[in-house]
């Protein structure tokens, strides 16, 4: 069974501005970007608790070809994805989001 996938505002912006930034770098590449990141969602709607916890609940999937992770949370009615965030940022800014 499927659970429901709610992005929160925050992610989306961060999933349009990398998207925005691979097509600058290459046309094409933020849509491949994109489809990576969907995936990622997939995976995590049908196993949410396969991915290690990183931060209290927060939960860390990595995305496929980019360097990107999506950090995401279980509660009773979905799943919250709480960023789409580059590997080398800082991780208190995604962290920030809990309180």
């Amino acid at each position: 069974m499927t659970l429901p996938l709610h992005v929160r505002e925050e992610a989306e912006v961060e999933l349009r501005a990398a998207r925005i930034w691979y097509d600058e770098k290459s046309p094409g590449l933020g849509k491949q970007f994109l489809s990576c990141v969907e995936a990622a969602f997939a995976v995590i709607g049908r196993h949410p608790s396969r991915f290690r916890q990183v931060f209290g609940e927060v939960r860390q999937a990595l995305v496929r070809r980019f360097p990107f992770v999506v950090l995401y949370v279980i509660e009773s009615d979905g799943i919250h994805v709480m960023a789409v965030f580059h590997g080398s940022r800082d991780p208190s800014e995604w962290q920030r989001r809990l309180g």
